[in-house]
């Protein structure tokens, strides 16, 4: 199932919610929602227990930043989904921080292809992450600012790893 939105309307928590209790047995799901909390993920995560493939999109910047992190949301999903092998997460900066990419790296075992857009905190989290999900055979990164030593990290600890893009790499210097 895809779930899109048009240009005059987006999926909200609500919706969110609904598929998560109406469509157990989804193997895809692509999410295109404009508002997104741990709740509907954590929901989905309980209700939708066969997806191989998950795409979760922020398409809005949201102001409410009092739902961000994600983490707790993306850590429940991944939990539930044992035999998830892909999982996309276009969000915004401050949507999954370390702590998130560190649930990734725990908890996705059986991920073979990973996208991430815009998460990042630091290269902390990036490094927790590449020693965790060990199965990983393509990584897509954009727009996250890591830096070059993490993604040599990703390179070297995921002995599987096939296939490694960086797009709209502008590393942040941190003093």
């Amino acid at each position: 199932m895809q779930i899109k939105d048009d240009d005059a309307s987006y999926i909200l928590h609500g919706g969110v919610v609904v598929i998560s209790q109406g469509c157990a047995k989804l193997q895809y799901l692509a999410l295109y929602v404009c508002d997104i909390t741990n709740v509907a993920l954590v929901m989905v995560g309980q209700g939708c227990l066969h997806l191989t493939n998950c795409h979760i999109v922020l398409r809005k910047k949201v102001k409410n930043f009092t739902k961000f992190p994600l983490d707790d949301g993306v850590k429940s999903l991944l939990m539930s989904y044992v035999n998830l092998t892909q999982f996309c997460l276009y969000l915004q900066q401050g949507a999954l921080i370390d702590q998130g990419l560190a649930h990734i790296g725990k908890y996705g075992h059986n991920l073979k292809w990973l996208l991430l857009s815009t998460t990042w905190e630091s290269d902390v989290g990036l490094t927790s992450l590449a020693y965790g999900c060990q199965q990983l055979e393509c990584m897509e990164v954009q727009d996250c600012p890591f830096g070059e030593a993490s993604f040599v990290t990703v390179a070297v600890a995921i002995s599987s790893l096939k296939y490694l893009w960086v797009q709209g790499h502008h590393q942040v210097n941190e003093t």
